[in-house]
């Protein structure tokens, strides 16, 4: 069966939801960060115009994209992903259902949003990330470009690793899309709830490796 999957899907403001964020800034799996820090990240930061980069400060460089009021207008360069993780900062709210799909390790991380959108402004996992792409072969020269992927984030609890054989083919199928951060679509014409399905799988035990 086919299930329709828009790349305009945007999520809407509510109580119950489903995304994904596919942690792989610029080809580096930070997953081993993700879960120390209890944190999912979003890439594409939105750059101030004219500000300089600041480690220690990154608000004074990023438009904070869940911050209202904040002057979306005065970034630089937009681009359609920084409109799409705005929509996302905006509506994903505490209670949520993130998915973290790691298809090659044959699991999905579950984990539930605890807090609103976070812009980061002294990540101190900031060493420890460009390290990380140094170990694995990956340019790090340009420090700003990707330490400005690891401050847009939500903080999570309570990751579990479900093996993607028991999650729904209909929410794999999704998982595994080119976007690095989408909603799970929900099909209620078919009976078919993301967050009513996969919310079971919050409260099992999946501590195997």
């Amino acid at each position: 069966m086919e299930f329709p999957i828009e790349d305009a899907d945007y999520p809407e403001v509510g109580d119950e939801g489903v995304f994904f964020v596919k942690c792989r800034p610029q080809d580096a799996d930070i997953l081993d960060i993700v879960c120390s820090e209890s944190r999912v990240f979003i890439g594409y930061p939105p750059w101030r115009r004219g500000a300089e980069y600041d480690p220690a400060n990154m608000a004074s460089c990023v438009v904070d994209l869940g911050a209202a009021g904040e002057d979306w207008k005065g970034q630089t360069s937009p681009h359609r992903a920084m409109t799409t993780n705005r929509r996302f900062a905006q509506c994903v709210t505490r209670g949520w259902i993130v998915a973290i799909p790691r298809p090659g390790k044959s699991k999905c991380w579950l984990a539930e949003i605890a807090d609103e959108f976070e812009l980061i402004d002294d990540p101190p996992w900031r060493t420890q990330y460009l390290d990380l792409r140094r170990e694995l072969g990956l340019p790090c020269s340009d420090e700003a470009s990707h330490v400005g992927d690891v401050v847009q984030s939500w903080r999570f609890t309570n990751p579990v690793p479900v093996p993607f054989c028991r999650i729904p083919r209909w929410i794999t199928y999704q998982l595994q899309s080119r976007q690095t951060i989408g909603m799970v679509k929900s099909f209620p014409d078919l009976g078919l709830d993301a967050y009513r399905a996969l919310r079971p799988f919050r409260s099992e035990e999946h501590t195997s490796e």
